[in-house]
């Protein structure tokens, strides 16, 4: 079996190792939605890195700690198995939403 992976997507790959300085990375698709999954060599780079990505990108842009036992769900709902659940935004709040927090 040949996998073909598209150069800008390698290039992608490289320049977020790059940046944020992980061991390696790969990239995996589940429900036709890649994710780019970064390895570092102990927690203290990770934790570097994700101060930097917080620091650099957009909210809810930047890189997102998942353990070993995690995994993405077909509805897009990242799973610990069986402990908890949670939904990664995939859309802004209107501003009428915003409006009633906290009423």
């Amino acid at each position: 079996m040949k996998r073909v992976v598209h150069p800008n997507l390698v290039n992608l790959v490289n320049q977020k190792l790059k940046k944020y300085g992980g061991h390696f990375a790969k990239i995996i698709k589940i429900n036709k939605i890649k994710y780019i999954l970064i390895y570092f060599n102990n927690e203290n780079d990770m934790l570097q890195a994700i101060y930097r990505s917080t620091m650099d990108e957009d909210i809810g842009k930047g890189l997102q700690t998942k353990s070993q036992k995690e995994l993405i769900g077909k509805d897009g709902v990242y799973r610990k198995t069986g402990i908890n659940k949670f939904s990664v935004p995939t859309h802004t709040k209107s501003k009428e939403n915003l409006e009633n927090i906290g009423k």
